[in-house]
């Protein structure tokens, strides 16, 4: 079973969210996705965030068609930060390191060593690193061969030291969406359609005045 992993805020989810998800499935041959809203994001603690439960269901709406999304609140269930380590130690009690993938944008790879325990990270799961149009690309090869010692693979792919786990280069298409533009669009009452699911606009609308 191969299962990918995005976390995030989703403060609110929106399309972008959605697509890194389907590349990262139809690239990685995965057999689902698990969506895992942060209830206390680490470094977004000055943020105004929507209440987990109404996040979780916008995510809920946003994947009911798409049986490879799934969302899952388990950080919902802990106390303190949500540090991304603590969430991939409970996938790896039932998934393979080499089965699972974190999915994340490259810039916040580029970021990891200022990630609560970040080192533990490597071990613990695959990396599937996205870069809009291909932007980061050369800058992700020099940070994954000169601080994480992984070895080139193929193009676009490279081999962490000590066990089969890998770190994926992967570029997608460019949508210049994110919660705060969807959000500020909101306190304009400006129309979101089409930066959000259709099945998550009313809601939206109605609830972020």
């Amino acid at each position: 079973m191969r299962v990918g992993v995005l976390g995030g805020s989703f403060n609110p989810v929106h399309i972008g969210h959605l697509r890194l998800a389907l590349e990262a499935l139809a690239v990685e041959n995965l057999d689902r996705v698990e969506l895992v809203p942060a209830a206390v994001p680490p470094h977004k603690q000055n943020e105004i965030l929507m209440p987990f439960s109404k996040r979780c269901e916008l995510l809920e709406a946003a994947t009911h068609s798409i049986p490879e999304l799934v969302v899952n609140p388990l950080e919902g269930q802990r106390q303190g930060p949500s540090y991304t380590v603590d969430t991939l130690r409970v996938f790896h009690a039932s998934v393979a390191p080499e089965e699972l993938f974190f999915l994340l944008g490259c810039g916040d790879f580029l970021t990891l060593p200022h990630w609560y325990a970040w080192e533990d990270l490597l071990q613990l799961t695959n990396f599937c690193v996205v870069g809009r149009n291909g932007e980061g690309r050369e800058a992700l090869r020099s940070f994954v061969e000169d601080h994480c010692q992984a070895k080139p693979l193929a193009e676009d792919l490279w081999q962490l030291p000590g066990a089969s786990r890998r770190v994926r280069f992967l570029p997608i298409p460019r949508l210049d969406v994110s919660s705060s533009l969807i959000r500020r669009y909101l306190r304009h009452d400006r129309s979101i359609r089409f930066l959000v699911p259709d099945c998550v606009v009313e809601v939206l609308e109605q609830g972020m005045q």
